[in-house]
Protein backbone atom coordinates (compact mmCIF):
# COMPACT_ATOMS: atom_id res chain seq x y z
CA UNK A 1 0.00 0.00 0.00
CA UNK A 2 1.34 3.48 -1.17
CA UNK A 3 1.84 5.16 1.98
CA UNK A 4 2.25 8.63 0.74
CA UNK A 5 -1.61 7.99 -0.98
CA UNK A 6 -4.56 8.67 1.27
CA UNK A 7 -6.27 6.46 3.11
CA UNK A 8 -10.10 6.84 2.69
CA UNK A 9 -11.70 6.05 5.53
CA UNK A 10 -16.04 6.44 5.08
CA UNK A 11 -17.90 6.81 8.40
CA UNK A 12 -14.00 7.58 9.96
CA UNK A 13 -15.76 9.60 12.46
CA UNK A 14 -18.16 7.02 13.17
CA UNK A 15 -17.63 4.09 16.36
CA UNK A 16 -15.11 1.97 14.86
CA UNK A 17 -14.03 4.21 11.72
CA UNK A 18 -12.82 6.73 14.10
CA UNK A 19 -10.46 4.06 15.64
CA UNK A 20 -9.38 3.13 12.04
CA UNK A 21 -9.18 6.76 11.25
CA UNK A 22 -6.85 7.12 14.62
CA UNK A 23 -4.50 4.11 13.90
CA UNK A 24 -3.84 5.04 10.28
CA UNK A 25 -3.21 8.71 11.28
CA UNK A 26 -0.55 7.04 14.21
CA UNK A 27 0.87 4.89 11.85
CA UNK A 28 2.21 7.70 9.97
CA UNK A 29 -0.48 7.81 6.98
CA UNK A 30 -2.50 10.63 5.78
CA UNK A 31 -6.05 9.86 6.15
CA UNK A 32 -9.10 11.44 4.69
CA UNK A 33 -12.27 10.55 6.63
CA UNK A 34 -16.03 10.77 4.25
CA UNK A 35 -18.54 11.88 6.63
CA UNK A 36 -21.82 13.81 6.56
CA UNK A 37 -20.82 16.79 9.47
CA UNK A 38 -16.98 17.24 10.19
CA UNK A 39 -16.53 17.94 13.82
CA UNK A 40 -13.12 17.74 15.73
CA UNK A 41 -12.29 14.62 17.80
CA UNK A 42 -9.53 14.18 19.68
CA UNK A 43 -6.13 12.12 18.19
CA UNK A 44 -7.90 12.88 14.32
CA UNK A 45 -7.14 16.89 14.24
CA UNK A 46 -4.60 16.04 11.07
CA UNK A 47 -6.93 14.11 8.94
CA UNK A 48 -8.89 15.95 5.94
CA UNK A 49 -12.67 15.86 5.75
CA UNK A 50 -15.02 15.81 3.46
CA UNK A 51 -18.23 16.32 4.13
CA UNK A 52 -21.55 14.51 1.75
CA UNK A 53 -24.14 12.35 2.20
CA UNK A 54 -24.20 8.83 0.89
CA UNK A 55 -27.01 8.78 0.04
CA UNK A 56 -26.84 11.45 -2.79
CA UNK A 57 -25.09 10.19 -5.88
CA UNK A 58 -24.25 13.79 -7.00
CA UNK A 59 -23.15 14.80 -3.25
CA UNK A 60 -20.37 11.76 -3.12
CA UNK A 61 -19.20 12.39 -6.64
CA UNK A 62 -18.12 16.16 -5.95
CA UNK A 63 -16.65 15.16 -2.50
CA UNK A 64 -14.54 12.73 -4.40
CA UNK A 65 -14.27 14.17 -7.69
CA UNK A 66 -10.28 14.21 -8.90
CA UNK A 67 -8.78 12.36 -6.02
CA UNK A 68 -6.64 9.19 -5.38
CA UNK A 69 -6.45 6.52 -2.63
CA UNK A 70 -4.07 4.06 -1.85
CA UNK A 71 -7.08 2.25 -0.06
CA UNK A 72 -11.15 3.11 0.84
CA UNK A 73 -12.53 1.56 3.77
CA UNK A 74 -15.95 1.31 4.07
CA UNK A 75 -16.99 1.62 7.50
CA UNK A 76 -20.11 3.84 7.14
CA UNK A 77 -23.93 2.99 8.07
CA UNK A 78 -27.18 2.60 9.83
CA UNK A 79 -28.99 0.46 12.41
CA UNK A 80 -32.10 1.47 13.07
CA UNK A 81 -31.72 -0.71 16.42
CA UNK A 82 -28.62 2.17 17.27
CA UNK A 83 -29.49 4.61 15.26
CA UNK A 84 -33.70 4.84 15.28
CA UNK A 85 -34.98 5.71 11.97
CA UNK A 86 -36.88 2.95 9.26
CA UNK A 87 -35.29 0.25 7.56
CA UNK A 88 -35.60 2.69 4.42
CA UNK A 89 -33.38 4.47 5.98
CA UNK A 90 -31.03 1.95 6.10
CA UNK A 91 -32.05 0.93 2.80
CA UNK A 92 -30.69 4.29 1.66
CA UNK A 93 -27.50 4.75 3.75
CA UNK A 94 -26.10 1.16 3.78
CA UNK A 95 -27.07 0.06 0.23
CA UNK A 96 -27.67 2.99 -2.06
CA UNK A 97 -25.20 4.82 -0.16
CA UNK A 98 -22.34 1.80 -1.07
CA UNK A 99 -23.32 1.92 -4.40
CA UNK A 100 -22.81 5.70 -4.68
CA UNK A 101 -19.37 5.57 -2.98
CA UNK A 102 -18.36 2.55 -5.40
CA UNK A 103 -19.69 4.85 -8.32
CA UNK A 104 -17.76 7.65 -6.97
CA UNK A 105 -14.15 5.76 -7.60
CA UNK A 106 -14.36 3.44 -10.50
CA UNK A 107 -12.62 6.18 -12.40
CA UNK A 108 -9.49 5.93 -9.88
CA UNK A 109 -10.17 2.67 -7.81
CA UNK A 110 -8.00 2.43 -5.16
CA UNK A 111 -5.75 -0.54 -4.69
CA UNK A 112 -7.85 -2.31 -2.10
CA UNK A 113 -11.39 -1.52 -0.61
CA UNK A 114 -12.44 -2.76 2.22
CA UNK A 115 -16.30 -3.15 3.28
CA UNK A 116 -17.13 -3.27 6.92
CA UNK A 117 -20.04 -5.60 7.43
CA UNK A 118 -21.65 -7.86 10.19
CA UNK A 119 -21.93 -11.08 11.76
CA UNK A 120 -26.04 -10.54 11.73
CA UNK A 121 -26.27 -11.13 7.73
CA UNK A 122 -26.13 -14.82 9.62
CA UNK A 123 -29.33 -14.31 11.59
CA UNK A 124 -27.60 -16.57 13.85
CA UNK A 125 -27.44 -15.93 17.94
CA UNK A 126 -26.48 -18.98 18.84
CA UNK A 127 -24.12 -22.40 17.36
CA UNK A 128 -20.89 -21.83 15.29
CA UNK A 129 -21.31 -19.29 12.55
CA UNK A 130 -18.68 -20.13 10.08
CA UNK A 131 -17.01 -18.25 6.86
CA UNK A 132 -19.54 -20.57 4.74
CA UNK A 133 -22.42 -20.26 6.94
CA UNK A 134 -25.30 -18.97 4.47
CA UNK A 135 -26.41 -15.69 5.26
CA UNK A 136 -29.98 -15.45 6.36
CA UNK A 137 -30.68 -11.95 8.17
CA UNK A 138 -33.54 -12.09 10.52
CA UNK A 139 -33.07 -8.05 11.36
CA UNK A 140 -33.15 -5.18 8.81
CA UNK A 141 -29.75 -4.07 9.66
CA UNK A 142 -28.68 -7.53 8.95
CA UNK A 143 -30.55 -7.49 5.93
CA UNK A 144 -29.15 -4.01 4.27
CA UNK A 145 -25.82 -4.91 5.04
CA UNK A 146 -26.22 -8.23 3.49
CA UNK A 147 -27.61 -6.28 0.18
CA UNK A 148 -24.70 -3.89 0.21
CA UNK A 149 -22.22 -7.08 -0.04
CA UNK A 150 -24.18 -7.94 -3.14
CA UNK A 151 -23.52 -4.03 -4.49
CA UNK A 152 -19.86 -4.41 -4.05
CA UNK A 153 -19.71 -8.12 -5.46
CA UNK A 154 -22.06 -6.94 -8.42
CA UNK A 155 -19.78 -3.99 -9.26
CA UNK A 156 -16.69 -6.04 -9.07
CA UNK A 157 -17.83 -8.11 -11.42
CA UNK A 158 -18.46 -5.49 -13.71
CA UNK A 159 -15.48 -3.63 -13.11
CA UNK A 160 -13.03 -5.99 -12.12
CA UNK A 161 -12.00 -3.96 -9.08
CA UNK A 162 -10.81 -5.49 -5.97
CA UNK A 163 -12.45 -6.06 -2.36
CA UNK A 164 -12.54 -7.49 0.63
CA UNK A 165 -15.93 -7.72 2.70
CA UNK A 166 -15.19 -8.53 6.75
CA UNK A 167 -18.08 -9.94 8.23
CA UNK A 168 -17.84 -8.40 12.22
CA UNK A 169 -18.54 -9.35 15.21
CA UNK A 170 -19.14 -7.36 18.42
CA UNK A 171 -16.17 -4.87 18.49
CA UNK A 172 -16.23 -2.67 21.72
CA UNK A 173 -13.79 0.08 22.76
CA UNK A 174 -14.11 3.54 24.29
CA UNK A 175 -15.67 6.32 22.31
CA UNK A 176 -13.62 8.72 20.55
CA UNK A 177 -16.04 11.58 21.30
CA UNK A 178 -19.18 12.45 23.56
CA UNK A 179 -21.59 12.63 20.03
CA UNK A 180 -20.89 9.08 19.50
CA UNK A 181 -23.80 7.52 18.39
CA UNK A 182 -23.64 4.16 19.85
CA UNK A 183 -24.02 4.62 23.48
CA UNK A 184 -26.80 1.55 23.06
CA UNK A 185 -24.15 -0.74 22.43
CA UNK A 186 -24.11 -3.75 25.02
CA UNK A 187 -20.58 -2.45 26.32
CA UNK A 188 -20.93 1.00 26.27
CA UNK A 189 -24.18 1.05 28.26
CA UNK A 190 -22.76 -0.73 30.68
CA UNK A 191 -20.07 1.58 31.15
CA UNK A 192 -22.44 4.62 31.33
CA UNK A 193 -24.92 2.85 33.79
CA UNK A 194 -21.98 2.37 35.81
CA UNK A 195 -20.78 5.93 35.84
CA UNK A 196 -24.20 7.39 35.85
CA UNK A 197 -26.49 5.22 37.89
CA UNK A 198 -24.09 3.54 40.40
CA UNK A 199 -25.03 -0.10 39.48
CA UNK A 200 -25.28 -2.34 36.17
CA UNK A 201 -29.04 -3.80 34.57
CA UNK A 202 -29.19 -6.56 31.97
CA UNK A 203 -32.71 -6.97 30.31
CA UNK A 204 -32.18 -10.57 30.09
CA UNK A 205 -30.45 -13.24 32.46
CA UNK A 206 -27.10 -12.51 31.01
CA UNK A 207 -26.42 -15.92 29.56
CA UNK A 208 -26.26 -15.13 26.00
CA UNK A 209 -23.22 -15.18 24.16
CA UNK A 210 -21.40 -12.77 22.07
CA UNK A 211 -18.29 -13.11 20.47
CA UNK A 212 -16.75 -9.65 21.51
CA UNK A 213 -13.44 -8.35 19.61
CA UNK A 214 -11.62 -5.25 20.60
CA UNK A 215 -11.66 -2.47 18.21
CA UNK A 216 -7.63 -2.14 17.90
CA UNK A 217 -7.56 -5.43 17.08
CA UNK A 218 -9.93 -4.91 14.41
CA UNK A 219 -7.50 -2.38 13.27
CA UNK A 220 -4.48 -4.37 13.03
CA UNK A 221 -6.63 -6.96 11.22
CA UNK A 222 -7.71 -4.38 8.30
CA UNK A 223 -4.04 -2.99 8.09
CA UNK A 224 -2.22 -5.98 7.65
CA UNK A 225 -4.69 -7.41 4.98
CA UNK A 226 -4.11 -4.27 2.98
CA UNK A 227 0.09 -4.76 3.79
CA UNK A 228 -0.49 -8.23 2.94
CA UNK A 229 -2.62 -7.50 -0.88
CA UNK A 230 -5.67 -9.58 0.89
CA UNK A 231 -7.01 -11.99 -2.37
CA UNK A 232 -9.94 -10.44 -3.89
CA UNK A 233 -13.03 -11.07 -3.38
CA UNK A 234 -12.70 -12.29 -0.20
CA UNK A 235 -15.49 -12.37 2.39
CA UNK A 236 -14.77 -13.41 5.69
CA UNK A 237 -15.53 -13.04 9.56
CA UNK A 238 -13.43 -11.06 12.32
CA UNK A 239 -14.03 -12.13 15.62
CA UNK A 240 -12.11 -12.66 18.47
CA UNK A 241 -13.41 -16.77 18.51
CA UNK A 242 -13.82 -16.83 21.67
CA UNK A 243 -17.74 -16.16 23.24
CA UNK A 244 -18.55 -14.90 26.16
CA UNK A 245 -21.82 -14.44 28.25
CA UNK A 246 -23.16 -10.64 28.36
CA UNK A 247 -23.19 -11.27 32.52
CA UNK A 248 -19.74 -11.62 32.05
CA UNK A 249 -18.79 -8.58 30.08
CA UNK A 250 -21.08 -6.74 33.19
CA UNK A 251 -18.36 -8.39 35.76
CA UNK A 252 -15.89 -6.62 33.68
CA UNK A 253 -17.39 -3.91 33.81
CA UNK A 254 -17.49 -3.94 37.57
CA UNK A 255 -14.50 -4.81 38.51
CA UNK A 256 -13.44 -1.87 35.87
CA UNK A 257 -15.16 0.61 38.11
CA UNK A 258 -13.68 -0.86 40.92
CA UNK A 259 -10.48 -0.32 40.15
CA UNK A 260 -11.46 3.31 38.43
CA UNK A 261 -13.44 4.71 42.05
CA UNK A 262 -13.58 1.74 44.83
CA UNK A 263 -16.84 2.00 45.01
CA UNK A 264 -18.43 -1.74 44.40
CA UNK A 265 -21.55 -1.96 42.57
CA UNK A 266 -24.64 -4.54 41.78
CA UNK A 267 -25.55 -6.08 38.59
CA UNK A 268 -29.01 -6.97 38.34
CA UNK A 269 -30.25 -9.38 35.44
CA UNK A 270 -34.34 -9.33 34.60
CA UNK A 271 -36.18 -11.78 36.36
CA UNK A 272 -38.75 -13.56 34.25
CA UNK A 273 -36.32 -13.46 30.68
CA UNK A 274 -34.49 -16.56 30.97
CA UNK A 275 -32.43 -17.18 28.16
CA UNK A 276 -33.92 -20.44 26.35
CA UNK A 277 -30.81 -22.81 26.21
CA UNK A 278 -29.29 -23.06 23.33
CA UNK A 279 -25.64 -24.04 22.49
CA UNK A 280 -23.00 -21.17 22.90
CA UNK A 281 -22.09 -18.66 19.93
CA UNK A 282 -18.92 -19.20 18.14
CA UNK A 283 -18.22 -17.12 15.34
CA UNK A 284 -15.43 -18.76 13.94
CA UNK A 285 -12.92 -17.33 11.34
CA UNK A 286 -10.60 -19.77 9.53
CA UNK A 287 -10.32 -17.84 6.69
CA UNK A 288 -8.24 -14.91 8.54
CA UNK A 289 -6.48 -17.49 10.62
CA UNK A 290 -5.21 -18.36 7.40
CA UNK A 291 -4.19 -14.92 5.93
CA UNK A 292 -2.95 -14.12 9.33
CA UNK A 293 -2.16 -16.77 11.09
CA UNK A 294 0.48 -14.74 13.75
CA UNK A 295 -2.37 -13.02 14.65
CA UNK A 296 -2.98 -12.75 18.68
CA UNK A 297 -5.96 -11.11 20.13
CA UNK A 298 -6.12 -8.76 23.33
CA UNK A 299 -8.33 -8.94 26.00
CA UNK A 300 -9.41 -5.37 26.81
CA UNK A 301 -12.45 -4.99 28.11
CA UNK A 302 -11.71 -3.50 31.69
CA UNK A 303 -9.05 -1.49 30.40
CA UNK A 304 -11.86 0.41 27.53
CA UNK A 305 -14.53 0.49 30.33
CA UNK A 306 -12.20 2.46 32.82
CA UNK A 307 -11.48 5.00 29.33
CA UNK A 308 -15.70 5.56 29.19
CA UNK A 309 -15.50 6.38 33.07
CA UNK A 310 -12.53 9.02 32.00
CA UNK A 311 -13.98 10.12 28.81
CA UNK A 312 -17.66 10.89 30.90
CA UNK A 313 -15.52 11.97 33.77
CA UNK A 314 -13.93 14.96 30.80
CA UNK A 315 -17.97 15.70 30.17
CA UNK A 316 -19.00 16.56 33.91
CA UNK A 317 -16.11 18.73 34.62
CA UNK A 318 -17.03 20.48 31.65
CA UNK A 319 -20.47 21.45 32.92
Amino acid sequence: MDIDTPVLVCGGQGNLGSWLSRHFLDSGRAVTILTRRARLIKGLESAERLECDLTDAGSVHRALRGRTFSAVIHAAGHDPAAHGGTFQESLRVNVLGTRHLLEALTDQPPGSFVYISTFQVYGRWSGIVADSTPPAPVNDYGLSRLMAEEIIRMHSRQTGHSHAILRLSNSYGCPTSLENSQWRLLFNDLARQAWQNGELVLRSDGQACRDFIWMGDVCRIVDNLMKHQHPSGITMNVSRGKSLSLLAVAEAVKEAWWRHSERSIAIQTASGRTQREEPPLEVQHNTLNRLLPDLKFSDRLEEEAEAIFTLLGRQNSKK
